[in-house]
Protein backbone atom coordinates (compact mmCIF):
# COMPACT_ATOMS: atom_id res chain seq x y z
CA UNK A 1 0.00 0.00 0.00
CA UNK A 2 2.95 2.29 0.50
CA UNK A 3 4.82 2.00 -2.94
CA UNK A 4 0.91 2.08 -4.48
CA UNK A 5 0.39 5.64 -2.79
CA UNK A 6 -2.64 4.33 -0.76
CA UNK A 7 -0.71 4.83 2.74
CA UNK A 8 1.98 7.86 3.39
CA UNK A 9 3.86 5.98 6.58
CA UNK A 10 4.04 2.10 7.68
CA UNK A 11 5.14 1.21 10.79
CA UNK A 12 8.22 -1.42 9.71
CA UNK A 13 12.03 -2.04 10.22
CA UNK A 14 14.28 -2.96 7.39
CA UNK A 15 12.73 -5.72 6.11
CA UNK A 16 10.49 -4.18 3.32
CA UNK A 17 14.09 -2.75 1.86
CA UNK A 18 14.55 -5.70 -0.74
CA UNK A 19 10.87 -5.28 -2.00
CA UNK A 20 11.26 -1.98 -2.56
CA UNK A 21 14.66 -2.32 -4.11
CA UNK A 22 13.18 -5.19 -6.05
CA UNK A 23 10.25 -2.55 -7.53
CA UNK A 24 12.70 0.24 -7.76
CA UNK A 25 11.16 2.05 -5.17
CA UNK A 26 12.95 4.65 -4.04
CA UNK A 27 10.41 7.32 -2.44
CA UNK A 28 11.10 6.16 0.80
CA UNK A 29 12.79 7.77 4.31
CA UNK A 30 12.54 6.22 8.14
CA UNK A 31 11.73 8.27 11.01
CA UNK A 32 11.45 7.29 15.07
CA UNK A 33 8.06 6.15 16.10
CA UNK A 34 5.94 7.70 18.28
CA UNK A 35 6.40 6.72 22.13
CA UNK A 36 3.91 6.61 24.53
CA UNK A 37 3.75 7.37 28.22
CA UNK A 38 2.69 4.03 28.82
CA UNK A 39 5.09 1.82 26.92
CA UNK A 40 8.12 2.20 24.83
CA UNK A 41 8.31 1.33 21.07
CA UNK A 42 10.29 -2.36 20.84
CA UNK A 43 12.66 -3.22 18.65
CA UNK A 44 14.65 -6.58 17.05
CA UNK A 45 17.89 -6.98 15.54
CA UNK A 46 19.94 -9.80 13.86
CA UNK A 47 21.85 -11.36 16.57
CA UNK A 48 22.80 -14.57 17.08
CA UNK A 49 23.11 -15.37 21.18
CA UNK A 50 24.31 -18.56 22.62
CA UNK A 51 22.04 -20.34 24.63
CA UNK A 52 23.23 -21.40 28.31
CA UNK A 53 21.30 -24.77 27.89
CA UNK A 54 22.96 -25.31 24.96
CA UNK A 55 24.93 -29.39 24.37
CA UNK A 56 27.34 -28.31 22.26
CA UNK A 57 28.53 -24.94 23.45
CA UNK A 58 31.63 -24.80 21.24
CA UNK A 59 29.82 -24.86 18.33
CA UNK A 60 26.90 -22.90 19.19
CA UNK A 61 29.60 -20.06 19.57
CA UNK A 62 31.80 -20.86 16.33
CA UNK A 63 28.19 -20.45 14.30
CA UNK A 64 27.45 -17.33 16.65
CA UNK A 65 30.59 -15.80 16.05
CA UNK A 66 30.30 -16.66 12.10
CA UNK A 67 27.16 -15.12 11.80
CA UNK A 68 27.79 -12.05 13.60
CA UNK A 69 30.89 -11.47 11.98
CA UNK A 70 31.31 -8.64 9.32
CA UNK A 71 31.14 -11.02 6.31
CA UNK A 72 27.84 -12.55 7.43
CA UNK A 73 26.09 -9.34 8.75
CA UNK A 74 27.20 -7.90 5.28
CA UNK A 75 25.46 -11.12 2.96
CA UNK A 76 22.81 -12.46 5.67
CA UNK A 77 22.00 -9.28 6.79
CA UNK A 78 22.58 -6.99 4.48
CA UNK A 79 18.77 -6.00 2.59
CA UNK A 80 16.10 -7.47 4.75
CA UNK A 81 17.88 -7.00 8.94
CA UNK A 82 19.27 -3.93 10.26
CA UNK A 83 23.12 -5.29 11.05
CA UNK A 84 24.17 -4.73 14.80
CA UNK A 85 27.81 -4.30 14.11
CA UNK A 86 28.39 -0.16 13.53
CA UNK A 87 30.98 -1.10 11.36
CA UNK A 88 28.37 -2.88 8.44
CA UNK A 89 25.65 -0.51 9.51
CA UNK A 90 27.95 2.33 8.71
CA UNK A 91 28.69 0.70 5.17
CA UNK A 92 25.29 -1.35 4.54
CA UNK A 93 22.41 1.17 6.18
CA UNK A 94 23.79 4.23 3.69
CA UNK A 95 23.15 2.33 0.65
CA UNK A 96 19.59 2.67 1.44
CA UNK A 97 17.50 5.48 -0.33
CA UNK A 98 16.77 6.52 3.14
CA UNK A 99 18.04 9.27 3.64
CA UNK A 100 17.92 9.52 7.73
CA UNK A 101 19.04 5.84 7.88
CA UNK A 102 21.36 6.90 10.99
CA UNK A 103 17.27 6.71 12.87
CA UNK A 104 17.37 2.68 12.80
CA UNK A 105 21.44 2.91 15.19
CA UNK A 106 19.87 5.93 17.20
CA UNK A 107 16.18 4.01 17.76
CA UNK A 108 18.48 1.60 19.98
CA UNK A 109 18.69 4.04 22.66
CA UNK A 110 14.86 5.27 22.71
CA UNK A 111 13.50 1.48 22.19
CA UNK A 112 13.29 -1.91 24.41
CA UNK A 113 14.71 -5.17 23.04
CA UNK A 114 12.89 -7.97 22.89
CA UNK A 115 12.45 -11.58 21.78
CA UNK A 116 10.82 -12.20 19.21
CA UNK A 117 8.22 -15.63 19.45
CA UNK A 118 8.82 -18.63 16.72
CA UNK A 119 5.59 -17.65 15.32
CA UNK A 120 6.34 -14.05 14.58
CA UNK A 121 6.49 -14.85 11.14
CA UNK A 122 3.08 -15.92 10.99
CA UNK A 123 1.91 -13.02 13.51
CA UNK A 124 3.61 -10.83 11.43
CA UNK A 125 1.32 -11.53 8.38
CA UNK A 126 -1.87 -11.66 10.60
CA UNK A 127 -0.96 -8.23 11.63
CA UNK A 128 0.17 -6.80 8.60
CA UNK A 129 -3.52 -8.19 6.99
CA UNK A 130 -5.47 -6.00 10.07
CA UNK A 131 -3.53 -2.82 9.60
CA UNK A 132 -4.23 -3.20 5.98
CA UNK A 133 -7.53 -3.33 6.20
CA UNK A 134 -7.49 -0.27 8.30
CA UNK A 135 -5.59 1.58 6.43
CA UNK A 136 -7.81 0.96 3.25
CA UNK A 137 -10.98 1.75 5.23
CA UNK A 138 -12.21 -1.61 5.00
CA UNK A 139 -12.54 -2.37 9.03
CA UNK A 140 -12.26 -0.11 11.62
CA UNK A 141 -9.32 0.11 14.07
CA UNK A 142 -11.42 -1.38 16.99
CA UNK A 143 -13.17 -4.39 15.25
CA UNK A 144 -9.90 -5.09 13.21
CA UNK A 145 -7.25 -5.09 16.33
CA UNK A 146 -9.77 -7.08 18.14
CA UNK A 147 -9.73 -9.78 15.07
CA UNK A 148 -5.89 -9.79 15.09
CA UNK A 149 -5.57 -10.67 19.09
CA UNK A 150 -7.81 -13.70 18.62
CA UNK A 151 -5.77 -14.95 15.81
CA UNK A 152 -2.46 -13.49 17.19
CA UNK A 153 -3.19 -15.38 20.75
CA UNK A 154 -4.43 -18.74 18.94
CA UNK A 155 -0.67 -18.61 17.01
CA UNK A 156 1.16 -18.55 20.34
CA UNK A 157 -1.40 -20.99 21.81
CA UNK A 158 0.29 -23.71 18.97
Amino acid sequence: MLMNGQVAMIAAGKWPFGTYDKNHFANIDVQFLPTFKTSKVIFGSGAFPVLKSTKYPEAAYQLSAFLSGVYSQKTTLSNTSIPTRISVMNEVLPKTPASNWKVYAESADVAKAVEAPMQYGEIQGVFDRHVSEILSNQSDAATAMKKAKQEIDAILKK
